[in-house]
């Protein structure tokens, strides 16, 4: 069974354009209009992988204030 971890839109939107990458690069790597959209969450592994492309803390993916 596959566990994803409950993210926020909103925050997988902020990571993304905070970080200044091309959408189009980072959807080559990660299914990002799902995740924005809310359709789909990111596994463990998927959500580290997408904190280091755009140079987000992890930790900040479990803020819910943002």
């Amino acid at each position: 069974m596959v566990h994803r971890i409950e993210v926020s839109p909103k925050m997988m939107v902020w990571a993304h354009e905070r970080s200044g990458k091309k959408r189009e690069d980072l959807k080559r790597r990660f299914p990002l209009d799902d995740w924005e959209s809310g359709a789909l969450h990111p596994t463990y592994r998927q959500l580290e992988d997408y904190a280091d492309a755009t140079y987000t803390p992890i930790t900040y993916f479990f803020e819910t204030a943002r």
